[in-house]
């Protein structure tokens, strides 16, 4: 958990959502995460943008817009919305998944963030609060429960029931650490661009 300490150490905050890798997920898995704290998000069928290859050049940037506008025209057939994937482990990922965000909002979709879209009012999860001296890091600014801050009791991790199924209910506090990933809203439905790589967000490079 690597990336959930480096996420706290700078921002103070702990991770909620979990994005299984190559979404390997069971319910083992499901129940390991629920036991970290972690809420599992799987991206939907046909939504695997396929941009981890570009840095491979065994996949064209067309190739991955083609897949991504083919994902679009699907939307009203999705009550639900869907979650997309794209990850941001290389400078070729990251301007792509710009291209591709530009892409859905001229198809009148909206960026979001996953907590909300998932209606999720507290987007990370509650730590004990920690008393703060001269010699240590004010990680923690108290522990009173207010909305939006740290106190606010962490909810039960819900499960992942497969590819396109989440659990969650919130969003982040202005000013803290945005959760790795967009949503797009659009009149028939939704759209949740998962971005992968977390640690990037606690130093500010979000690429919304």
């Amino acid at each position: 958990m690597w990336t959930e300490k480096f996420v706290f150490d700078h921002t103070g905050y702990k991770l909620k959502y979990f994005r299984p890798p190559y979404g390997d997920i069971d319910n083992r898995v499901r129940a390991i995460a629920r036991q970290l704290g972690f809420k599992t998000v799987i991206w939907s069928n046909e939504w695997d943008t396929q941009d981890w290859q570009l840095p491979y050049k065994t996949i064209t940037p067309n190739q991955i817009i083609s897949i991504f506008k083919k994902g679009i025209s699907s939307i009203p057939a999705r009550s639900k919305g869907v979650i997309t994937l794209e990850h941001d482990g290389a400078p070729q990922m990251v301007a792509m998944a710009r291209t591709l965000l530009d892409l859905g909002m001229k198809s009148g979709l909206k960026p979001m963030d996953i907590a909300s879209c998932l209606s999720d009012k507290v987007g990370y999860n509650a730590v004990p609060a920690k008393p703060v001296t001269n010699d240590s890091e004010k990680h923690i600014a108290d522990d009173t429960g207010d909305k939006g801050g740290p106190g606010v009791p962490a909810t039960d991790a819900g499960s992942s029931k497969g590819s396109g199924d989440t659990a969650g209910d919130g969003s982040l506090p202005k000013g803290s650490v945005k959760a790795k990933a967009s949503i797009l809203r659009g009149p028939s439905g939704f759209l949740c661009a998962t971005i992968v790589t977390l640690a990037s967000v606690a130093l500010g490079a979000s690429m919304l």
